[in-house]
């Protein structure tokens, strides 16, 4: 997606902190002009003047920091890294001389409020304010320039509406944010460019259609308005409130739960995960798209579905690697007497059954299909 990502331990996840030390190392090896501090050492002695009319880039991880300048003049910054200091003061002024700031992460601080000279970072094209303490962030709006904005785990109880604004955003991590509770009408609808939005294990509200009564919350079916998503991460507790044709064909990596017993604990070893807990199987055809494309399928509770294979996906889950059902009243895995199948999950390498308690058998018919890779 872009240079400034790279693939996490959770496959696709975007891992921000190697990302962050990796184009500081470039910076570094190519211009020398760096300021950085050990990790974990106190930063007793500020570079002069000088030295920071000719600075490139500040990375200061896990560092005792005192007391920060009030005004930072680095009028040759691309980047600046800092993390883990929330009792640090920021000055309102301190990133008001950056006017070449690409690259700004401030993981770990207490922003509320955000210093006043953020939105002046005119040229910013990647924000990570990772596990901050966060409130009013309508500032962020006036950042044109961002692609990367990323808040895994912060604080963030609303997201501002003012974030429409960022039409050149290319990726939205709202990861982990659980006191997330509001999402403006139409704030990511507006997002065109939008290539990766992550979500899971956080905001949750989504809102359904029909509603007479004012919204103060984003429907689901605005991300039908992202045509150019590929990546998606995130948990419907009512499917009932999906629409129609919710998820794109062009969706290359996803991990979405639908349904109110999932928790997104634990790693995934694919980059296409679906959940579902569904009240009936009429349901089931606003989430072919994903299980025709799914690689780890988990089933709960999938009332009117007698068969897995047959009433799930007709071309015999041609990517999925793992399954795992339960507390559903199925009674087989593949039923060759409904339909007669040439291949049947035919990379399969897991399945995991819990309490069915009306299961007859895994396969029921003539000869053996499938399976070969379990």
């Amino acid at each position: 997606m872009s240079c400034l990502l790279l693939e996490g331990d959770n496959h696709e996840q975007v891992k921000m902190h190697d990302v962050v030390q990796s184009f500081a190392a470039s910076i570094a090896s190519k211009h020398h002009h760096v300021f950085t501090a050990a990790y974990q050492t106190e930063l007793e002695e500020w570079p002069n003047k000088d030295f920071f009319e000719q600075c490139t880039s500040i990375s200061l991880p896990y560092c005792n920091i005192p007391k920060l300048p009030e005004v930072l003049e680095c009028p040759k910054l691309k980047s600046f890294f800092m993390f883990n200091n929330s009792s640090l003061k920021i000055p309102e002024n301190l990133f008001s001389r950056m006017e070449e700031l690409k690259v700004l992460d401030l993981t770990g601080m207490n922003l509320s409020p955000l210093p006043l000279s953020l939105q002046y970072l005119e040229n910013l094209q990647t924000l990570c304010l990772h596990d901050c303490v966060l409130e009013d962030i309508s500032a962020i709006g006036e950042l044109k320039q961002l692609q990367v904005l990323s808040f895994i785990q912060s604080t963030i109880v609303r997201l501002p509406s003012e974030v429409s604004k960022l039409t050149r955003l290319r990726l939205l991590d709202l990861s982990q944010c659980r006191k997330l509770e509001v999402i403006p009408p139409d704030a990511l609808s507006r997002l065109a460019q939008l290539e990766e939005l992550y979500m899971g294990d956080g905001f949750a509200q989504w809102k359904g259609e029909g509603h007479d009564e004012p919204r103060n919350n984003a429907k689901l079916s605005e991300l039908k308005l992202l045509s150019k998503l590929s990546t998606l991460e995130v948990h419907i507790m009512d499917a009932n409130i999906m629409p129609k044709d919710l998820f794109s064909e062009k969706l290359e990596r996803f991990r979405v739960f639908i349904g109110d017993v999932w928790d997104w604990r634990g790693k995934y070893k694919t980059s296409r995960t679906l959940k579902l807990k569904l009240s009936t199987s009429a349901l089931l055809e606003r989430v072919k798209v994903l299980l025709m494309k799914t690689e780890d399928l988990y089933l709960d509770d999938l009332k009117g579905v007698r068969s897995v294979l047959d009433e799930l996906d007709d071309q015999g889950f041609p990517e999925l690697k793992h399954l795992h059902v339960q507390n559903s009243p199925i009674q087989y895995i593949i039923d060759w007497m409904i339909r007669g199948h040439s291949t049947a999950f035919p990379r399969l390498e897991s399945l995991f059954i819990d309490n069915l308690n009306n299961l007859e058998k895994i396969y029921c018919g003539p000869y053996m299909v499938g399976l070969s890779a379990i």
